[in-house]
């Protein structure tokens, strides 16, 4: 005889809510943090991360998980950000090109940036973001140009906890509304060893016809080599290229 399930949160919502807290963190996480940062008991936790690892939508290493490859291949056949990628990969190859440096295509999500695309030149070092990466925005080029371009008073409630990275990490709330302020003014953002050190960045919004920002083009190179305030112009011109072929397709909007 069927029993019906008490009132509270089903199966599929705690998976969904341990996915969001892989999905949440830069590193591989252990089961007792998962579970505490989910808020869902830890044998039902282990459990599910089980279920999820046989379905390849979690990697786990030891004793540390991490999202598979599988999940970023679903959302990869997101048809909005599939376009958004096809749209934006030869600007991304003709900026790489032109400053040999590693390009970043993201986007805004759930309070952080979602690495959707990159283009690394070709002999280089593979950069650590790796697809599917998500970054701080308070601490990132690519997250301060997409901040800079929405409403001021949205900025506290996404940037949220603001963490520090590195010793250069801006955590001061007014401190971050001056560099959006001169990210406007300019067009792009930039960012000096604020997620990794020894790592300088530069970014610019990607805005549709409304001038809202729908995603952020970004370049970053070592600092020994890497100037970001002179690369500013080019990956501005590349971001509103980006913007001109999704605003001249009504399917993008």
């Amino acid at each position: 005889m069927r029993t019906s399930r008490p009132p509270g949160e089903s199966v599929l919502e705690r998976a969904f809510k341990i996915l969001d807290v892989l999905g949440a963190s830069s590193t591989s996480l252990g089961l007792t943090e998962i579970a505490l940062r989910a808020d869902v008991p830890k044998a039902t936790t282990y459990r599910l991360l089980n279920q999820l690892v046989e379905l390849r939508v979690v990697e786990r290493h030891g004793e540390w998980y991490r999202l598979g490859r599988h999940m970023f291949t679903l959302g990869a056949a997101v048809v909005a950000q599939r376009r958004l990628r096809e749209a934006a990969l030869p600007l991304m190859s003709d900026l790489c090109d032109s400053l040999r440096q590693v390009v970043h295509l993201g986007v805004l999500d759930n309070g952080a940036v979602l690495h959707i695309e990159k283009v690394v030149p070709r002999g280089h070092r593979v950069s650590r973001a790796s697809l599917g990466t998500r970054r701080a925005v308070h601490a990132t080029a690519l997250g301060k140009a997409i901040l800079a371009f929405l409403p001021p008073e949205d900025v506290p409630r996404i940037v949220g906890r603001m963490e520090k990275y590195t010793p250069y990490t801006t955590t001061d709330l007014e401190a971050l509304g001056r560099q959006l302020s001169r990210a406007r003014e300019a067009g792009f953002a930039i960012e000096h060893e604020e997620w990794v050190t020894g790592v300088n960045c530069v970014g610019a919004p990607i805005l549709n016809a409304s001038r809202q920002p729908i995603a952020g083009l970004s370049v970053s190179g070592p600092i020994s080599s890497f100037t970001a305030e002179r690369a500013g112009l080019a990956v501005r011109t590349a971001a509103t290229e980006i913007g001109a072929v999704v605003a001249a397709r009504p399917w993008e909007q």
